[in-house]
């Protein structure tokens, strides 16, 4: 309770120094004003905000615009209250809201990225939790989780996992959540940012359908095209995180144009969408480069494809008949999320290994995994690359670099890192981290250059910086291969297109084709900007387009109706450490064999499995225990009278064989009840249970159901730092010091990703009483505690009691 306190305290101490709070004087219909706040991150050297003003009023949509690095995401997380609650930052001037705003769920925050804002396991529980935290009902909950499902158009089942669904459903589950909780404003910070063309328009869509319903919304997005015509207003921040204008949208287009590409928020080849009358101001086909394509007909094949097969876990992932791409070619892999994409490219880059068929390099046949020193290839994430604690040393490959080189010093000013050649790569910024990792792969001169979406997450001057490096390698002749879902990239610079749809090639062809088969377009979820009718601003904002609607298949997973599920989930946790506290006790063979076959009984009539089903799963832990029994076999104590067997330095004995198998089915006995256990408790009812029946703080319940969700995640994080590393020959031979050497990016990845977890949560009302004290809270699952879920572990336990003492 003191803890509670003290943590109260400080949030109502930070609101108070900064003006947070609906007692701060505000007019009836502004919903958050705020007069010459600036924020700054502790340690940073500058402000991430700098003296900004504005006021959002009720029912007004904003659109929040600015260059990479500028504060926007920033400026979000402080209308939302975010900072300086749940984020650590210095907030000076003041901050003025709603009464409206001050309660849980009041403002609903979507994320850029899915993954990292979901809590849960199951689709219905995630939207659950919002509302779990607002104190509703389950009666309560139950018709809105419904309603969201429908109007997200969202498989309205139970025991859905989410983890299976593409990045355009993630993102409308993101949004069901956040509205679920019915705010009075809605924040989007850049929802669409890992999203394919199609899905874009999916959640486009959902945010017309929302302002449809007056919602207010502040939605930071670059590609807004499609969605500019809905807005009211929009903020346009500078590189120092000024308010730079504010203005309408029409302003937007008319007078800030220029200053948007002078600081790189929008490229150069971007046109004006609208102009007064609605007119377009430019012909997009204008916007086209003049420049010939480098002719690559006729040229050696670069990397050949026959026949080649590609599995993960059992499952076929990538199919290719037949492909060819050319030296010299600049070829762009597009498709849906999900479709194979990357892949494609690490079979290329000999990073995923093949079956059957065959795979040439510049004409030299390749056979499994393997690297091949003529490429160089470049991870979506940079900081899997990242092998050094300096900027120089990762540009120069080496530890102690010379910063006077000239060939450092002119890779540092191409690629705009002039002064941070001391710098922490993990400390850089995003933009900066994007760049540092295409020059240290542009650091000596290879054959073919692979790009798995080079230009994510960037804006539009990181954009411009690295597609020019790329086109002055292509005009040198050298091939360039990358995967993107920016299709004016495509248009632009691309002498090939591959399209991936459902793990095969659809189709290899120019540009130009693929943008004239717009049914092709729509099964690979791709959007031709050019091809698309511009709205114009004086269109109705209310007006939503009909469009095909993205589905997936879910994947359910019903619970089996076993007695197992009957019971308790805590109580059966107290049964399993109760039991394996009384199997310490067993000192006999007899003793050890009976608590053995105690969970085995258990799991044949109470969780009902098969025997070939315990024996599964109990086979990864029969070869560990036969040392149990050797040790004590060929090690144990010998009695003078004791006949034994001298070998080498070992000396066998029946008493040390018995000793061995008492050990081995005495510790058999407790895996078998953690095994009864795990194959019958759903882990979202245990920590349910926890803290419904046991009390358990739910921050720390919550904590580790978070926690349990991602880790999954981080097998492919460790491939994928193993294949960054391997190609930049700095894997190492020995399996035992690979850990040490992952443990920074590992760590990085780790922290970053639970840091985001714990902003989604709190930013879904998971702060205060209701994630310190289990009463606090309500609970869409209700787990109930009877006498026969006592009556379990009390009974089991005196079996396993009676058993030692039976046979003692």
């Amino acid at each position: 309770m003191h803890g509670e306190r003290i943590l109260h305290e400080d949030v109502a101490e930070k609101e108070r120094l900064i003006g947070v709070g609906p007692k701060t004087e505000i007019l009836p219909d502004t919903l958050i004003s705020l007069d010459r706040v600036t924020v700054q991150y502790e340690g940073a050297d500058r402000p991430a905000l700098s003296d900004v003003s504005l006021t959002i009023k009720k029912g007004e949509a904003v659109l929040l615009l600015g260059p990479s690095g500028c504060g926007k995401s920033t400026l979000a997380r402080l209308l939302a209250g975010l900072i300086p609650r749940a984020i650590e930052a210095s907030v000076r001037g003041n901050v003025a809201q709603a009464p409206e705003l001050a309660h849980k769920g009041a403002i609903g925050y979507v994320f850029q990225d899915p993954d990292a804002q979901f809590c849960m396991i199951e689709q219905d529980d995630e939207i659950a939790f919002g509302l779990e935290n607002q104190g509703l009902s389950q009666n309560q909950m139950l018709p809105r989780i419904r309603e969201q499902l429908q109007r997200m158009s969202l498989p309205d089942l139970s025991h859905v996992k989410h983890d299976r669904y593409s990045g355009g459903m993630k993102q409308k589950l993101a949004l069901a959540c956040a509205l679920a909780m019915r705010p009075e404003w809605l924040i989007c910070d850049e929802p669409t940012a890992n999203l394919d063309p199609q899905a874009t328009g999916v959640v486009f869509d959902e945010l017309l359908r929302i302002r449809e319903r007056g919602q207010s919304l502040l939605l930071v997005e670059h590609k807004f095209d499609r969605i500019l015509h809905a807005m009211d207003r929009v903020i346009l921040l500078d590189r120092d995180g000024r308010i730079l204008h504010q203005g309408t949208p029409f302003e937007l287009v008319n007078g800030w144009w220029e200053e948007m590409l002078r600081l790189g928020v929008i490229s150069p080849w971007k046109t004006r969408p609208y102009q007064a009358g609605g007119e377009q101001i430019e012909d997009r086909e204008k916007m086209i480069r003049e420049e010939p394509r480098a002719d690559c007909q006729g040229a050696d094949d670069a990397f050949t494809m026959e026949n080649i097969s590609v599995s993960y876990h059992k499952k076929t992932v990538l199919r290719v008949e037949s492909l060819r791409i050319r030296a010299g070619s600049f070829t762009a892999i597009v498709g849906p999320n999900g479709a194979g994409k990357t892949t494609l490219l690490q079979t290329l880059a000999g990073l995923t290994s093949h079956r059957d068929g065959h795979l040439t390099r510049f004409g030299t046949l390749s056979r499994g995994r393997s690297f091949d020193t003529r490429l160089a290839y470049c991870f979506q994430n940079p900081e899997y690359q990242f092998v050094y604690s300096r900027v120089a040393d990762e540009l120069c490959n080496r530890v102690q670099a010379d910063v006077d080189d000239a060939d450092l010093r002119e890779l540092l000013t191409r690629f705009e890192l002039g002064g941070y050649e001391d710098a922490n790569p993990f400390e850089l910024s995003q933009g900066q981290k994007r760049r540092l990792s295409v020059a240290s792969m542009l650091r000596e001169p290879r054959a073919a250059y692979l790009l798995d979406e080079p230009t994510f997450g960037q804006d539009a001057k990181t954009q411009q910086v690295l597609l020019e490096q790329l086109e002055a390698l292509h005009r040198e002749g050298r091939t360039i291969v990358l995967t993107t879902h920016d299709m004016d990239l495509v248009r632009r610079y691309a002498t090939q297109a591959i399209v991936v749809i459902n793990g095969e090639i659809a189709a290899s062809c120019p540009p130009e084709r693929l943008f004239e088969d717009a049914d092709l377009m729509k099964r690979a979820h791709l959007f031709d900007d050019q091809a698309a009718p511009h709205l114009r601003l004086d269109q109705p904002s209310h007006r939503v387009r009909a469009r095909e609607q993205m589905t997936d298949t879910p994947w359910v997973e019903r619970p089996r109706s076993t007695p197992a599920r009957w019971l308790n989930p805590t109580m059966q946790l107290v049964m399993v450490l109760a039991v394996m506290i009384i199997g310490v006790f067993a000192n006999n063979l007899h003793q050890a064999l009976t608590l053995f076959f105690l969970p085995i009984a258990l799991m044949l009539l109470v969780a009902r499995l098969t025997p070939w089903q315990i024996l599964k799963r109990l086979s990864p832990f029969l070869g560990f225990y036969l040392l149990y029994v050797w040790t004590p076999t060929a090690y144990g104590p010998v009695a003078p009278s004791e006949p034994t067997i001298h070998f080498l330095w070992m000396h066998p004995t029946v008493a040390g064989f018995r000793n061995g198998l008492v050990l081995a089915f005495r510790m058999l006995s407790a895996v078998s009840f953690g095994v009864l256990f795990a194959s019958e408790v759903d882990i979202t009812d245990l920590i349910i249970s926890l803290c419904q029946n046991a009390r358990v703080s739910p921050r720390f319940a919550y904590g580790t159901l978070a926690g349990i969700r991602v880790i999954p995640l981080f097998q492919s994080e460790w491939t994928k730092l193993r294949q960054a590393r391997a190609l930049r020959g700095k894997e190492g031979q020995s399996a035992v010091l690979r850990p040490i050497l992952y443990a920074l990016p590992l760590l990085t990845q780790a922290i970053r990703m639970s840091e985001r977890v714990a902003i989604a949560m709190e930013a879904r009302g998971f702060y205060g009483d209701v994630a310190m004290r289990a009463t606090a809270r309500s609970y869409y699952r209700i787990i109930p505690l009877r006498v026969r879920d006592v009556l379990y572990p009390i009974v089991v336990a005196l079996l396993a009691v009676g058993l030692i003492v039976l046979f003692r």
